[in-house]
C-alpha cells in the first residue's frame, strides 16, 4: 500500500510539469533577432521590449533536464513572447523599409543634382533600377523582398 501511495505521489508530481521549453525559447530568440534587424526597438518599441522582458522572465523559470511546473509557466510566457516578437517585426518592417526608401530617394536626388548620374551612368542606372524595383515591392507590401 505504501508503494502504491508513493508511486501515486511521484506520478502526480511529475505530471504537473513539462520538460524545459527550449523549442519555444529558441523561436523567441530567433524572432527577437529578426525584429531587431528591422529596428523594432525604434518602430515597435512596446511589443519588442515586452517580448525581450518575457524572454528574460522565462529564462529565470526554466528548469533543465526534468519536468517542472515552472517549465509549464515558462512555456506560457515564451508563447506570449513569440507572438509579441512576431508582432513587433510585422509592425516595424514596413516603417523600416519606408525609411530606407526615403533615404535612397534623397540620395538619388542629391546624386542627380551633382551630375553623378552622368559621370557614373552605368552604376547610377543599376542603382536606380534596383531602387525602382524595391519601391514596387514596397507598394505590393512585399517588404522582405526589399531587404
Amino acid at each position: 500500500m505504501k508503494i502504491f501511495i508513493y508511486l501515486l505521489l511521484v506520478f502526480l508530481l511529475t505530471s504537473c510539469g513539462i520538460l524545459a521549453p527550449f523549442k519555444e525559447r529558441s523561436e523567441t530568440v530567433k524572432n527577437i533577432a529578426k525584429a531587431k534587424a528591422v529596428e523594432a526597438a525604434k518602430y515597435a518599441y512596446e511589443d519588442f521590449n515586452q517580448s525581450k522582458t518575457l524572454l528574460e522572465k522565462a529564462d529565470t523559470l526554466i528548469v533543465s533536464n526534468k519536468k517542472s511546473p515552472a517549465n509549464k509557466k515558462a512555456k506560457e510566457i515564451l508563447d506570449e513572447a513569440i507572438l509579441l516578437s512576431q508582432k513587433s517585426y510585422s509592425n516595424a518592417i514596413k516603417l523600416h523599409v519606408n525609411s530606407i526608401l526615403k533615404i535612397t530617394d534623397e540620395t538619388i536626388e542629391e546624386a542627380i543634382e551633382n551630375k553623378a548620374n552622368v559621370a557614373f551612368e552605368d552604376e547610377f542606372s543599376n542603382i536606380f533600377q534596383n531602387h525602382s524595383k524595391n519601391k514596387s515591392f514596397y507598394e505590393e507590401e512585399k517588404y522582405e523582398e526589399t531587404l
